[in-house]
């Protein structure tokens, strides 16, 4: 049987596509290269001529997640008209949403923080994340210390020591909701957790509006949800 021949883009394309749906549907750790081989229905040489592993793989998926993800909340971080509180409520509700659908890539990071066979890519996923929020969340400090909703912080350095802290909480919750069976258990420890890390950001920013939900707030409650979904089917 002769084997479609496809230009570079379209064939990558194609490998790109397929290994997303299986990472979204069965978890990264779950999937092999053959699942993958299989699903697009090339030769395993054909695979390797455009990615040289799984992991590799994924870092293409993040790289193409993070950027659409930023590109949809520019306009939020850039739009003059919005106060820091407006910026903040927008960014939430988005963050909010975008977990909730099934197409998310949340789950898939969550994964990554929970399992010791990922810590090489964890690490620069976590370096990523670093260089791709950090400009625009320091443009966000700058505007809340221009307010008057943040003490007057050295904004670059806070929001990296924000950003570790954020790493940090998703490697606890990444625990919490893998490892805890009991629902109601599960709750009161990313509640506890949640309060927590709130705390610690508004100790940082000098921070204090009351029953302001943060974006964590809404990304791990919806999180919590859609991993228990998930579980049930």
């Amino acid at each position: 049987m002769t084997r479609e021949v496809k230009d570079h883009d379209t064939r990558k394309q194609e490998i790109l596509d397929a290994a997303r749906d299986l990472f979204l549907k069965k978890g990264f750790s779950n999937v092999s290269v053959s699942e993958i081989i299989d699903s697009v229905g090339i030769a395993k040489g054909t695979l390797y001529h455009y990615f040289r592993s799984k992991e590799d793989i994924l870092d293409e998926l993040m790289h193409i997640y993070r950027a659409e993800r930023m590109a949809a909340m520019k306009p939020i971080f850039e739009d003059n008209s919005l106060t820091l509180l407006e910026k903040m409520g927008k960014l939430a509700y988005f963050a909010e949403d975008t977990t909730r659908d099934k197409d998310d890539w949340f789950s898939v990071i969550l994964e990554i923080f929970y399992k010791d066979s990922n810590l090489l890519f964890r690490n620069k996923l976590k370096r990523n994340i670093l260089e791709v929020f950090k400009p625009d969340l320091t443009h966000l400090i700058k505007q809340g210390i221009k307010e008057g909703v943040f003490d007057k912080v050295y904004a670059e350095e806070t929001v990296e020591l924000i950003l570790q802290i954020d790493l940090g909480m998703l490697e606890k919750v990444s625990i919490i909701i893998f490892d805890e069976k009991n629902k109601k258990v599960r709750k009161e420890k990313l509640s506890r957790v949640i309060k927590t890390h709130k705390r610690a950001i508004k100790k940082i920013l000098g921070f204090s509006v009351k029953n302001m939900e943060t974006i964590h707030e809404r990304i791990i409650n919806a999180l919590a949800e859609k991993e228990v979904r998930r579980r049930r089917q």
